[in-house]
């Protein structure tokens, strides 16, 4: 039996409306709830389900959010795989628990990305990945055009990930 612990998974992109009832079957396998100690998202809800799901983010896109306080490992193994197959966007927030760091994974089609996170889902840069960008006493920051500073820090913050898109059913 595996770990059980909290995780959230947020999907966007374009689904084609004949794979709803698979994305429906994987949502159904990985046990997820619509919000935290809601009842289990059912695939015979049909495309309901995903109208239920629908969240807005702040910058006015619409994307599906879906959660569960007892994902085993933190993760949505049938749902990632299912993302990553048929191309839709995701960002995963899993809670720390016992030997597990937080982490946060961001998939887009062609990249897929780990990094540690605190309970939030806000970046933690390992003090060794700020020491190998910029050297030890960090000398090399100093040195840096602005640009390319602004650059590497996006990339060991996990900032240079693009956002999601909004989710559509095509």
């Amino acid at each position: 039996m595996s770990d059980r612990f909290a995780a959230q998974i947020l999907i966007g992109g374009n689904l084609h409306k004949k794979k709803v009832p698979d994305f429906l079957k994987a949502l159904e396998a990985d046990g997820v709830r619509y919000e935290w100690g809601e009842h289990y998202v059912r695939s015979e809800e049909g495309e309901q389900a995903l109208a239920a799901a629908e969240y807005g983010r702040e910058n006015g896109t619409k994307v599906l959010r879906f959660c569960d306080e007892e994902a085993s490992c933190g993760e949505f193994e049938k749902v990632e795989e299912f993302c990553e197959k048929n191309k839709l966007s995701f960002d995963r927030n899993s809670e720390a628990y016992c030997s597990y760091d937080a982490e946060t994974v961001s998939f887009r089609p062609g990249h897929r990305e780990c990094r540690f996170s605190d309970q939030n889902g806000n970046p933690l840069v390992p003090v060794s990945a700020i020491t190998s960008a910029f050297g030890k006493d960090c000398k090399k920051a100093e040195k840096m055009p602005k640009d390319n500073l602004v650059k590497t820090l996006k990339k060991l913050c996990g900032l240079d990930v693009p956002e999601l898109p909004e989710f559509k059913i095509v």
